[in-house]
């Protein structure tokens, strides 16, 4: 199980996963990360079979298809709650002083910019990407000086820190799960963009020697402005989930 642990926390590379829940298990990395689609697929056609053959044939056309039905709805309601969860962290600022602290601009991507050629920005995510990780670092790093400072008990704070109060973490640059959609909006014909992604924490840069410490999930909603401003403002909040079975969440911002 150690060896199990180690390996999913030191190999995470894949494609980016459209879903709202973070890889905070070892469990959870390996199967989105891991496992090719392929193997999903065959692992979910041998249980079929398997099922088939040891069930009659009565039953299956009984049971089947409300199974699968309750199986889908289940699953479609746990996304649903996923999203109005995240959604609500950005959606109602608790007073003005909040909303400044934890708002953020993102600037538009102009591919002719020689700004953006000199730093291999090649895309719109890229660009998007370069502006909102170091903001990430920064509120993450003042979280846990802020906590560490103050004697709070903090489970994600005490993981990051060394025997000497040193900080070790580094914040990857690469999402692993990422999903952005139109919100719902109390102001009438305006629906802004919100998106939510989660990148990983270690205690290095270094891929071959580095633990994973745990993942912070972004929530990010548009903030209204004239239809003719191209940068965009964005209501911030950011959750810090360690790394392990049964974890909790803790809000950075």
């Amino acid at each position: 199980m150690a060896h199990f642990a180690c390996f999913g926390a030191r190999l995470y590379s894949g494609p980016l996963v459209k879903s709202y829940t973070p890889f905070t298990t070892p469990f959870s990395l390996w199967w989105a990360q891991k496992v090719p689609l392929t193997a999903k697929y065959a692992s979910a056609l041998i249980t079929t079979a398997v099922v088939a053959t040891h069930v009659h044939p009565s039953t299956i056309v009984t049971l089947g298809p409300p199974s699968l039905a309750l199986s889908y709805f289940i699953y479609r309601r746990f996304e649903h709650k996923r999203y109005r969860d995240l959604l609500r962290l950005v959606q109602t600022p608790q007073n003005d002083d909040f909303l400044a602290e934890n708002a953020v601009c993102i600037k538009h991507y102009d591919e002719a910019d020689p700004a953006n050629v000199m730093e291999g920005i090649e895309n719109e995510f890229d660009s998007f990407r370069s502006q909102i990780l170091p903001v990430i670092r920064s509120k993450f790093v003042d979280h846990v000086m802020e906590f560490d400072h103050s004697g709070s008990e903090s489970v994600v704070v005490k993981s990051v820190l060394d025997e000497n109060k040193q900080m070790l973490v580094y914040v990857e640059e690469d999402p692993e799960t990422f999903v952005t959609l139109k919100a719902e909006s109390a102001e009438e014909g305006f629906f802004p963009k919100f998106i939510t992604f989660s990148v990983p924490y270690f205690t290095s840069r270094n891929v071959k020697t580095r633990k994973r410490l745990g993942v912070l999930q972004i929530s990010m909603l548009e903030l209204k402005s004239d239809e003719d401003e191209l940068d965009k403002k964005y209501r911030l909040a950011i959750q810090a989930w360690p790394h392990g079975m049964f974890s909790k969440s803790e809000r950075i911002c």
